[in-house]
């Protein structure tokens, strides 16, 4: 049986990431550098001048790119919305193609020490936030499913029945 892919496949966490794929990407024997926007000056991504892995290359880059977020799991990925970075092990992932994933509205059941649960998962979702969420009032959640995983995407305060799949 062939196992389901998705974008997300391969990546070494923690991933560094942007909200946009940079405008150009240039290679090198030694670096990997790039212009964000059109207009923006050059950014060095990597610079394998320098020892070790990637998260200690990029503590003696003096002028290197500044990442939107840095993400430790797929629900981070989801949650703020990158769509391009570099993994742990200096790997680029382009995340910027959609993906139709399926995907459900689902009535939240309780939200303590910023963990959710909601019907029918037999798991909670752990919302990263500095500030301990809770509520009373009746909200749903939009789940998607990535290899047989959910993961949350969003909160409403209404049942949205939109379609059983959404692109990400």
């Amino acid at each position: 049986m062939k196992k389901n892919t998705s974008k997300f496949d391969g990546i070494a966490f923690p991933l560094f990431g942007l909200k946009r794929k940079p405008y150009k990407i240039m290679y090198s024997k030694d670096t990997i550098s790039c212009y964000i926007h059109k207009e923006d000056s050059i950014s060095t991504i990597d610079n394998r001048k320098y020892p070790g892995d990637y998260f200690s290359r990029l503590l003696h880059m003096s002028s290197r790119i500044q990442f939107d977020s840095t993400c430790n799991n797929i629900q981070d990925i989801i949650m703020s919305k990158i769509r391009w970075g570099i993994d742990k092990n200096a790997v680029i992932h382009d995340l910027s193609n959609l993906a139709r994933v399926p995907a459900d509205y689902r009535r939240v059941i309780k939200i303590e020490n910023n963990l959710v649960w909601v019907r029918k998962i037999s798991y909670p979702f752990k919302i990263s936030s500095l500030e301990n969420i809770s509520t009373s009032d009746e909200i749903y959640a939009t789940i998607i499913k990535i290899n047989g995983v959910w993961y949350l995407t969003e909160f409403s305060y209404e049942k949205l029945i939109k379609s059983p799949y959404v692109f990400i």
